[in-house]
């Protein structure tokens, strides 16, 4: 589920941002101006228990000093010497948004208004949605805070979270609330607001929600319109959306208009088995003519493209030795599949490109299943609970993968042995090693184009069968 939490956040950011720098350009300019060390540090220190103001000066002066062992000991103190300033309010913004009990929340939104930077108050009203909203019960609470909320993006970026709570908790009050918060828009804000490209992919999610519920109800007419409405606005749909507006597309067989669309994804890299028959059905109905030249030129060109691109992955260095884990509790290193080329995927349950990225591990994995030459380790790290074992192999059960899996548990020191064997930054983390034990290719991350993935690694593994 999406929830836009970021919004606030990013707000937030800015304002603290913009607090720095108004500032700068007259007390800061005249302390780099000071030379004399003691005058400095006593109007320094002066600064910072004059007022909130005069520590962001300080912290700015710092900045500009790019001395940020200071700049992080004096940013400390703000909590401390003004716990309801900005930067109190900002941290009180916060860890609304992350209580659970109801009475906690109504607690702190009192707290705020009465103790808070009044800036903020929109935002913790908005963080007080979120923690209400986690449970179906007290969605109506958190309706009442959105209703409070006066500042435009704070005020849509929380409908558009309730709005999602009530989806995923698949509460009645969703139509409803959709459609107030519609009639909401049209009554309060401006054409320039309506249009405004930050407003815009708020706007663009509550018309696919509503869209998802019509769906649901057996609509499916009004919910292509009103999906057609929300693709059709000035920005690009996320991934999942153009699936799901490709899906009402076929299901009621305008293949003209999903034919752009599943041309473009499957060009892009981004087909997968199911979106390349889509592909062929709609170019058929389209052009009346076969679609497998075509998909096979299409094939072709991301063949070469991936070709061209590959070089960027090429490494030359040995395999570290590590040891894991099978799902038996078996340890398993990397001498156990010596003379083989090995296939190595860093990932965790809790990763969102990781996850997004085993379809297409799991087709290329496909692959080899009748080649005893390659092996594929699926390495669970970075667990963060005990329970990583069970997550994992529920994950697994629950897709339908049946890759090898193995667990990078955490130590007593709190490592991850072989994630720190390969000096992992980040995951998913993909590794393709020779027979020899030499790493060939490396590649971080996931762009999420499935057929762009299955072909690259294909062909990483082909060149790295030939050493």
């Amino acid at each position: 589920m999406k929830i836009l939490t970021i919004c606030s956040v990013a707000f937030l950011a800015t304002l603290a941002s913009n607090a720095h720098s108004q500032e700068k350009g007259t007390t800061v300019e005249s302390l780099l101006k000071i030379q004399d060390k003691k005058i400095l540090e006593h109007k320094l220190d002066s600064l910072i228990h004059a007022n909130e103001k005069g520590i962001y000066t300080v912290i700015n002066y710092y900045a500009e000093k790019r001395d940020y062992t200071r700049y992080d000991s004096v940013s400390a103190l703000m909590p401390t010497l003004y716990p309801y300033g900005r930067a109190g309010s900002i941290s009180m913004v916060r860890s609304i948004a992350e209580l659970k009990d109801l009475k906690e929340v109504k607690d702190s939104v009192a707290s705020f208004e009465q103790k808070y930077d009044k800036e903020f108050l929109d935002d913790a009203y908005l963080s007080a949605g979120i923690a209400s909203s986690k449970q179906k019960a007290s969605l109506p609470e958190a309706v009442a805070y959105v209703n409070k909320i006066k500042k435009t993006l704070q005020r849509i970026t929380a409908a558009l979270n309730t709005a999602r709570y009530m989806e995923f908790h698949q509460s009645d009050l969703l139509e409803d609330y959709l459609k107030s918060e519609a009639k909401w828009r049209a009554e309060n804000l401006s054409a320039a607001e309506i249009n405004n490209q930050n407003y815009v992919p708020i706007f663009q999610d509550m018309e696919y929600a509503y869209s998802r519920l019509l769906q649901k109800q057996g609509n499916t007419d009004e919910a292509l319109a009103v999906a057609r409405k929300a693709y059709e606005m000035p920005i690009e749909s996320m991934p999942e959306e153009q699936l799901y507006y490709l899906g009402l597309l076929f299901k009621h067989e305008q293949y003209e208009d999903a034919f752009p669309i599943v041309d473009a994804l499957v060009k892009q890299g981004k087909g997968t088995i199911e979106l390349k028959q889509q592909l062929a059905t709609a170019y058929e109905k389209v052009y009346k003519k076969d679609a497998q030249a075509y998909i096979a030129e299409i094939e072709k060109n991301l063949n070469d493209a991936v070709e061209k691109d590959i070089v960027k992955y090429s490494v030359t260095q040995q395999v570290p030795d590590f040891e894991v884990l099978d799902t038996k509790g078996n340890k398993v290193s990397i001498a156990d599949f010596r003379g083989k080329t090995i296939v190595i995927d860093f990932w965790a349950t809790w990763c969102g490109p990781c996850k997004k990225s085993l379809p297409a591990m799991q087709r290329t994995a496909n692959l080899y299943k009748e080649d005893k030459d390659v092996a594929f380790l699926f390495i669970h790290t970075w667990g963060r609970s005990e329970g990583s074992l069970a997550e994992a192999v529920k994950y697994f059960k629950e897709n339908n993968y049946d890759m090898d899996l193995y667990m990078d548990n955490k130590q007593d020191d709190g490592s991850f042995k072989a994630a720190e064997a390969f000096k992992v930054r980040g995951i998913p983390q993909k590794y393709v090693v020779d027979k020899n034990g030499v790493i060939r290719f490396a590649a971080a991350g996931f762009s999420g184009g499935e057929e762009a993935a299955v072909v690259q690694l294909q062909s990483m593994i082909e060149k790295t069968k030939k050493f």
